[in-house]
Formats: structure tokens, sequence, C-alpha cells
């Protein structure tokens, strides 16, 4: 579950593995043009309408729903909606659970299903602020692989899986500032939390009724688990997406950022 969750929060913001490493010889004027073509869809919907920045923000996350299913060929990245995980590893050390295992050839769904609950930028503060919404993010997988401890009850397990987050709430800030004269992300908070879920792991405990209960209580106590364990796998993604953001924006200004937003310096 740690792991499904680690794969889950960094699609949601992009692909912050690859696309550094591809960028590490690109020249600041490079760089610039990246940054200023990604956001380049922005500018007819934004300026012609002129609803301003807010909503250039959101006319983005919008269309960044496409780049999710479609990836992003020119970093060798394939698409991200769905996702598909050849293998991972299952480590939980939480006071409600002590479980290790594996799973193989996992496909997540809808990462690009979510609703913009509400973007804003603060220009005084140089500040973001974002709320999304996903009704489920939904996990298959041909096999997991599971044994240890669930509140007090020892389990164990192996075969074809279903797991759903449902009701997920995204949540954060982008805390921006000027460092030598280029803005850079100095903070960005994030949280993740779902109050729900839906577990149908196949096979636990043998099978029958005795996995009905089991999947039960992985139901009943996911969300819980989840907060007792989140803090040290947001702060992995947030510093990797923190270091590619800030070699996007270097040698950039606060005002050029603005313009790109808003599409106006989107052909340039």
């Amino acid at each position: 579950m740690k792991y499904l969750a680690t794969c889950v929060v960094m699609a949601l913001l992009g692909c912050t593995c690859a696309l550094p490493r591809y960028m590490d010889n690109f020249t600041p004027e490079q760089i610039n043009a990246e940054l200023r073509s990604l956001f380049g869809y922005a500018n007819e919907d934004a300026v012609v309408g002129a609803k301003g920045i807010d909503d250039s923000l959101a006319i983005i996350l919008d269309e960044f729903r496409t780049s999710l299913q479609n990836g992003f060929p020119a970093y060798g990245i394939p698409p991200l909606d769905p996702l598909f995980l050849e293998h991972g590893n299952i480590r939980i050390d939480s006071t409600t659970a002590d479980l290790r295992g594996s799973f193989d050839n996992v496909t997540i769904n809808k990462i690009s299903a979510y609703f913009i609950n509400n973007v804003h930028m603060d220009v005084l503060r140089m500040k973001v602020t974002f709320d999304l919404f996903f009704d489920s993010i939904d996990t298959f997988g041909d096999r997991y692989d599971i044994d240890g401890v669930l509140a007090v009850l020892p389990i164990y397990g192996t075969g074809p899986f279903q797991f759903s987050l449902l009701n997920v709430s995204l949540t954060g800030e982008v805390k921006m500032g000027l460092v030598n004269g280029s803005v850079q992300v100095l903070d960005m908070p994030v949280d993740l939390n779902f109050p729900a879920v839906f577990s149908n792991l196949e096979g636990l405990m043998g099978g029958g009724s005795m996995a009905e209960m089991v999947n039960q209580m992985i139901m009943d106590f996911a969300p819980t688990i989840f907060n007792e364990i989140k803090a040290p796998i947001i702060s992995a993604f947030v510093g990797r997406v923190v270091a590619f953001a800030n070699s996007m924006l270097q040698g950039l200004t606060f005002d050029e950022l603005l313009d790109i937003i808003l599409g106006i310096g989107g052909a340039k």
C-alpha cells in the first residue's frame, strides 16, 4: 500500500524522475524555452478571455490531463494514465500494521481524472495554492504476496488484486521567492488524504470468509495507516518536484513567469 501510494502521488505531479536527467545538459535559454512551451497552451483561452492568472492556471491543469494520458514522448516518458508498474515491494511499519511483501504487473487508472476545486496565485506573496479531488484512483494487479500483522491478526496471502483509493484530496502550496534574481520554489507543503478505500485481495488467508474479513479490515484501517506513514513519502516526492521545478525556473524572473502563465510569452 505504501509503495502504491508513492507511485500515485508522484504520477499526479508528473514524471519527476526522468525530466531532470533529460535536461541536465540544457542551457538556461533552452530551459526557458521548454518552460514557455509547456505553458504555451494556456495562451489563447487565458489572454483572449481575459480571465487572469487563476483561470490560466486552471486551464493549464485541465490540459495537463491530456499530457498524463499521452505521456511525454520527447522525454522518453510513456503514458502515465494508465500507469503500469512491473514490480514493487511492500513495506509498512505503523502502530496498526507490520507488513512485508511485493506485487507484480500493476495498472493504476484515473490519475488524470481529477477535479480542480481551486487553484490560486497570490502574486504579492509569490505563492500558488491548489486543491484537487479524485472520485477514485483504481489499481489492478496480477499478483500480490504479503505477510505480516494487521492490528493483532497475523495475515498472509497471494493472488490477483484490486485496490482503490476513494474520494482522494490532494492539496498544497507552492511557495516561491527570488534567489539571485531568479524565481525559485522555496517550499512546497503538500497533503494527500482519502477517507475510504476498496480492497479485494484474492487469496488472503486462503480465501473464503477469512479473505472477506481481512479485506474489510484493510478497508477499515487503510486511511489511518496511510496517515501514519505518509510524511516521509510526501517529503521524498516533494524534494524531487522542487528540484525539477527550480531547474526549469533558473534564470527566469517572476514577471517572466507571470507572462508565461498568461501565455504572453508563449511564442518567444
